[in-house]
């Protein structure tokens, strides 16, 4: 579930899903017809599933990426801009 474009309510209502079966709740209930791509994500099959949003540009549309070396690291899709948590 793309959060961009979400209001801030219904934002904060997935953010605070804790489990997979949460979020299709919420999906269910605000009449969200998840993707496969969304479905797997939220299965555990890919790490681009992930509640992060960029500190440029605030969009969420975010995925978490691992280096050849193995660090891993954040892109943002729209701007580009590449950071790490430690």
């Amino acid at each position: 579930m793309k959060l961009e474009g979400l209001s801030p309510e219904l934002r904060e209502e997935v953010l605070a899903c804790e489990t997979p079966e949460e979020i299709l709740a919420l999906a269910r209930k605000v009449g969200h017809d998840l993707s496969d791509d969304e479905l797997e994500a939220i299965a555990g099959g890919d790490d681009k599933w992930e509640m992060i949003g960029c500190p440029r540009c605030d969009s969420w549309d975010c995925e978490k990426r691992t280096s050849l070396v193995g660090n891993t690291f954040y892109v943002c899709l729209p701007c580009g801009n590449r950071w790490t948590y430690d």
